[in-house]
């Protein structure tokens, strides 16, 4: 099964150099913050559970456990390494080698971009966000740029290993072959690179050490050990180039499903190849209107099933890594980590991918996915019905046995309002638990709603189907865990009756 490797964004405390560029304070919280929607059904500000601080430890604790929970392999934390050795960013990264209890498994990206203020024509440069701080004090002699990258010679490229080297050694470090994984963002910068990685693996044989495992984003350079597709930008490179219009003044308004199609059907064959994903983009927070891009349409059900296909694709050609943008990318709304709207779902959706992957390998092995037809598509959309159903089905069970654990009563909602007479829709195995616990607790259920109406035989009270009449009632329960919401919605067609799913009534029982 391959490993899921999430990008980690380390931008998320206080510095002297944010306080200086972009105002007292800053940290990628404030523009976050600042987001606004732009059209209708556009999501900003995106709000997380938490505004943390990366320095402290119980924050990188709690995203460890986030981590281990949800099945994410580890992070590759973004590096920012300059010339004449000037780092920034790195603290959570040093931190984490100090706190050797934290069970997180990380590597290194090199973002190894020129930073530089908005108005600046650099190209290749990294701008962090327009509109703030840096950028009106322009001067005849101010080139723009905040931090230079340059590459140096023998003796910069020894200080910069000699740094890295604790990291690589340590035990979490994520490595291939007991390589330790660098990754590149911009290899081909890099002019001298052939000398570098030269004078690398002669520092790395004269201590005895494994030759450092070169990964260059959307790179084939030959002096890359493997290369990987750092999506969405690869793909969007494609689909910008073909000028959108829209009509809400943004530089490009993209589509979700299309997007992830794309970068399935992008995703190659070859050795070493390293195939990437993504959970949303939307660079407006950042770029601002004009020049923005938004990748409108998603949600934790489309980000599952795209990840199964390219899950899918990656076990057929024998890929060992998933690359994932991002876990913590909230300035570009690239994020796994829970947030006030969709919780924790995201997460799940990682998990439950990985799941219904490994549970149906048999299945997907030998399968031709260049091109998914729609054949592909039916089936692991079955698969994925099948697992939602299972999933739902488990966690009713779970809290229904925890409820009886601590004591607590089912009826508990039934009682606080009132309630006498119900209806329960669905006489499957938990209709029938849920008819037995309510008639001992005294609760009147005059009648089951099933598709199967021969299971009167089965039951003391009449069984119904959904097209005849219905007697009045208190209240219907709905105890199975798929089309929910559809069924509720015809039978609010048929009765004018509180209607109310059998999670509702447990997660009512656990207050």
């Amino acid at each position: 099964m391959p490993k899921i490797y999430a990008f980690y964004l380390p931008q998320f405390y206080r510095t002297l150099e944010n306080d200086e560029w972009w105002g007292e304070g800053f940290t990628d919280w404030v523009t976050v913050k600042n987001a606004k929607p732009l059209f209708e059904g556009h999501v900003q500000p995106r709000e997380p559970m938490e505004y943390y601080d990366l320095l402290e430890k119980e924050t990188m604790q709690r995203q460890a456990d986030l981590m281990d929970k949800y099945s994410i392999d580890g992070f590759c934390f973004y590096h920012y390494y300059f010339e004449n050795g000037k780092k920034i960013l790195e603290k959570p990264a040093e931190n984490l080698l100090k706190w050797k209890d934290i069970r997180m498994p990380f590597c290194f990206y090199w973002a190894n971009q020129t930073w530089i203020k908005s108005w600046s024509n650099i190209e290749g440069g990294n701008v962090w966000t327009y509109g703030l701080g840096g950028t009106e004090n322009k001067t005849s002699d101010d080139n723009g740029i905040l931090l230079k990258q340059s590459y140096g010679g023998e003796k910069d490229w020894l200080e910069h290993i000699e740094y890295l080297m604790p990291f690589f050694e340590d035990k979490r470090y994520i490595k291939i072959d007991g390589r330790p994984i660098f990754i590149i963002y911009m290899p081909e910068d890099i002019k001298c690179f052939s000398d570098m990685k030269k004078c690398w693996d002669k520092f790395m044989d004269e201590n005895g050490k494994p030759h450092v495992y070169f990964i260059g984003r959307n790179s084939y350079g030959s002096c890359m050990d493997g290369y990987m597709d750092h999506e969405p930008k690869f793909a969007i490179q494609e689909m910008v180039g073909r000028k959108y219009n829209n009509d809400y003044g943004i530089m490009a308004v993209l589509d979700y499903d299309e997007v992830w199609r794309k970068i399935i059907a992008n995703a190659e064959v070859g050795d070493n190849y390293f195939y990437g994903g993504f959970v949303g983009f939307d660079t407006t927070p950042r770029q601002g209107k004009n020049r923005g891009i938004v990748i409108a349409g998603q949600t934790p059900q489309k980000f599952k099933k795209y990840l199964v296909w390219l899950l899918i694709k990656a076990i057929n050609c024998k890929n060992d890594i998933v690359f994932l943008n991002a876990w913590n990318e909230w300035g570009e709304s690239m994020y796994l980590e829970p947030d006030i709207l969709n919780g924790e779902a995201y997460l799940k959706a990682v998990k439950e991918a990985k799941f219904l992957v490994e549970s149906n390998k048999e299945i997907f092995q030998g399968m031709t996915l260049t091109n998914m037809n729609n054949m592909m598509s039916e089936r692991i959309d079955s698969l994925l019905r099948q697992n939602e159903r299972y999933r739902n089905y488990w966690e009713i069970l779970r809290d229904w046995l925890n409820i009886k654990v601590d004591g607590k009563k089912i009826l508990k909602y039934l009682t606080d309002s009132n309630v006498e007479t119900v209806a329960i829709y669905g006489m499957g195995m938990l209709g029938a638990i849920l008819y037995k616990e309510l008639c001992d607790e005294g609760i009147c259920v005059k009648y089951g709603i099933d598709k199967d109406v021969s299971k009167n035989d089965k039951f003391d009270i009449p069984i119904v189907a959904l097209d005849d009449e219905f007697t009045d009632v208190d209240l219907i329960i709905i105890s199975v865990v798929y089309d929910r919401e559809k069924i509720k919605d015809l039978l609010k067609e048929k009765i004018n009756v509180e209607v109310m799913f059998l999670y509702e009534i447990l997660s009512y029982a656990k207050q």
